[in-house]
């Protein structure tokens, strides 16, 4: 289940950072006002940094044990994403405000989306340390 739930998560983020570089695009040929594109640009790159945390989370969970250094660095890249849900809600208040529909559409699911791409992480990182245990390794940092 948590498989499926992170390539659908990855198909999503994948598409709104697409959809997200084309406004900048557009905004670039004059189609667009920075008004606008502001919180979708700010929307897409918050996705792209999901693309890499999900990616690197389903490459655990397919891989496993094996991977588990994968996992970390997701479930870290997740915590840090989630941590500057307040900056991205913060910019584009003050900077365009909320009354826009797009606006508080952009700040809505970034939410949602930051929340349960966190709640993946957290699920393939503890699968990973249940395999570990069942193995009866320890569940420690890669030795450097």
């Amino acid at each position: 289940m948590t498989r499926a739930g992170l390539v659908v998560l990855l198909c999503y983020d994948a598409a709104v950072a697409v959809i997200g570089f084309l406004f900048l695009y557009d905004q670039q040929d004059g189609f667009m006002r920075t008004a606008e594109v502001a919180p979708f640009n700010l929307w897409a790159v918050s996705s792209a940094v999901g693309v890499v945390t999900l990616g690197l989370s389903l490459r655990a969970s397919l891989v496993g044990r094996a991977a588990r250094g994968a996992g970390d660095l997701a479930w870290g890249l997740a915590w840090i994403r989630l941590l500057n849900l307040p900056v991205f809600v913060f910019m584009i208040a003050v900077g365009f405000g909320i009354d826009g529909p797009g606006n508080l559409m952009a700040i809505m699911l970034t939410v949602i989306e930051s929340v349960t791409t966190f709640v993946c992480t957290v699920a393939v990182r503890r699968q990973l340390r249940r395999d570990a245990q069942r193995a009866g390794e320890a569940w420690a940092p890669p030795a450097r």
